[in-house]
This record gives structure tokens, C-alpha cells and sequence, in this order.
């Protein structure tokens, strides 16, 4: 009975967290016209509200190509622009298909490209989840974060998805 009791607590608390964090982005989205600037805060409020980790917004600039218009983290490309071919990778098959995608350990994973150089070790049991950047049925970008495990913590994809899908 106490473990139920604490799961619908947990359940609560995830939500309530979910929805401080959609009102903070809603917030910093109807507050600026600086689009790197919108972004990196919104991938900020994601990381810090939902123990989320290494937050990406990449869009298409030019056909066949996807840029990283902001990153957070320990994310680091080179202090450049990153383009990334939209044939290879994850984020490629993200804005192809239209659909989001999971990856509960990035480590087994051989379609994911580690782009940002971290060590191969530390991306053992990292979740990857990304979603597309639609305006109706046209893809413009992909929204990716990365989700370390928690701590024994069952982690739900499905509500990761989700709230990602509402903030692209």
C-alpha cells in the first residue's frame, strides 16, 4: 500500500513539474523575437525542470542538411555551426520520417553518430529521445535530449515524447 501511495505522489510530482515547465517555455517563447536566444533558454528550463540532459534544436537551413542552432550542456561542436546530413544519424531519420524516436541506450545503438566527441563509456545506459519541429506536415527541425538514468527510477518515454512533442 505505501509503495502505491508513493507512486501516485511520484506521478503527481512529474506532472506538476511538466506543467511548470510548459507554462516557463510558453513564457520565454511569447517573450522574444531572438530565436538562438529562445532556444538555448528553452532547452535550459527542459534540462533543469526534468533532469534532462544534453538538449539540441537542430533545423534545416538548406535541403539535405540540418543545423544546430543551439545546444546545451556539455555539448560541444567545435565553438562552429554543425551541419549534419540528413541521411545519417538519428536526427536525420527523425526529420525524414516525421516521427519521434527513442533510443533507451545510445552505447548499442550503431545509427546514433556521437557528434558532440564524449567519451563512449559515459553514454552507456543514456536514453536519446527526439522529436520533429513540424508547422502542419512539413518537418523543419528536430528537438533532442538526452536522459541519463535515474537513479533506479523508472524513466516514462512515453511522457518524455510527449512533453517534447508539445514544446516543438
Amino acid at each position: 500500500m505505501e509503495n502505491a501511495t508513493r507512486s501516485r505522489a511520484e506521478t503527481a510530482g512529474d506532472a506538476d513539474r511538466e506543467l511548470i515547465t510548459l507554462y516557463q517555455i510558453s513564457k520565454i517563447l511569447s517573450s522574444s523575437l531572438d530565436f538562438p536566444k529562445s532556444v538555448r533558454a528553452v532547452l535550459n528550463v527542459l534540462l533543469s525542470y526534468l533532469d534532462m540532459q544534453h538538449g539540441a534544436v537542430s533545423m534545416v537551413h538548406h535541403p539535405e542538411q540540418l543545423h544546430i542552432v543551439g545546444a546545451l550542456d556539455d555539448v560541444d561542436f567545435g565553438g562552429t555551426a554543425t551541419i549534419l546530413e540528413i541521411e545519417t544519424g538519428v536526427s536525420g531519420t527523425i526529420l525524414s520520417a516525421g516521427m519521434p524516436m527513442v533510443i533507451p541506450n545510445i552505447a548499442e545503438e550503431p545509427a546514433f553518430i556521437n557528434r558532440t566527441g564524449r567519451n563512449p563509456a559515459e553514454c552507456e545506459g543514456v536514453a536519446y529521445v527526439g522529436v520533429p519541429i513540424k508547422v502542419g506536415r512539413e518537418c523543419l527541425g528536430v528537438l533532442s535530449i538526452d536522459r541519463w538514468p535515474n537513479g533506479g527510477r523508472p524513466v516514462s518515454f512515453e511522457r518524455d515524447v510527449r512533453l517534447l512533442s508539445l514544446v516543438a
